[in-house]
């Protein structure tokens, strides 16, 4: 009788772990649609002042100026943080800069391969989102591989929040590649990268829906405000 009890029991949480992890992704869905239908009106003035500001931001952090390997991204088009001068601050400053690559869209898997400078990444093809990747051919190190500890990787997302959560396009590339580091790193007994968030002032929002499997950012940088779990 007890043992019946016991499987009706995990069957209905079960249910309400099902309905509670539906719920959240409905409200993801619909908070990536707001965000994304406001980032469409941003003028090109703002997104270039934006950028700048948050650029600046970044330079002026401890956490990125004691960063000797960092993860950086190549931004979309339109309606996202414009990356080149971060990039061309980070060579500047001799950091060893890794760039995303997508090696398979059908399981949601990226790597993070080492850029050189400004002339190497000038060479780059284009992805299915129109944005420049590192070839896979090229050996090129792997920050999971050639780096015993990447010290800072810095994030693009949908939305984030003053909590430090953030919001991805919906895929999961950085949720998968975070779990290899965090795979690896737990091995190595060493701490995961410190992870940043950057985004636009529309991008900040009041809460961004979580489930367990999503990872909390250390700090959010936007133009007018940086945010700290520390």
């Amino acid at each position: 009788r007890f043992r019946s009890k016991r499987i009706v029991f995990c069957f209905v949480l079960r249910r309400i772990v099902v309905c509670v992890m539906s719920h959240v992704r409905v409200l993801k869905r619909e908070l990536r649609k707001s965000v994304r239908s406001q980032l469409r009106t941003l003028e090109e003035s703002q997104l270039v002042s934006e950028s700048a500001q948050i650029s600046e931001r970044l330079l002026q952090l401890p956490i990125y100026q004691h960063a000797q390997s960092i993860a950086l991204f190549l931004n979309m088009p339109h309606s996202e943080y414009h990356t080149e001068a971060i990039i061309k601050a980070s060579f500047a400053q001799n950091k060893r800069v890794y760039f995303p690559v997508i090696t398979s869209v059908e399981t949601s898997q990226m790597k993070l391969l080492q850029g050189y400078d400004l002339d190497d990444i000038s060479k780059w093809k284009r992805n299915h989102w129109d944005i420049q990747e590192p070839g896979l051919n090229e050996n090129r190190n792997d920050a999971l591989v050639h780096e015993s500890r990447l010290d800072l990787i810095v994030l693009p997302g949908v939305a984030f929040d003053r909590n430090c959560a953030r919001l991805g396009q919906g895929m999961g590339f950085y949720d998968r590649l975070l779990n290899k580091f965090e795979e690896q790193y737990k091995e190595k007994g060493i701490n995961l990268p410190n992870l940043i968030g950057v985004g636009l002032s529309v991008q900040l929002v009041d809460e961004v829906p979580m489930n367990e499997f999503d990872k909390v950012l250390d700090m959010v940088v936007l133009p007018n405000a940086t945010f700290s779990r520390v």
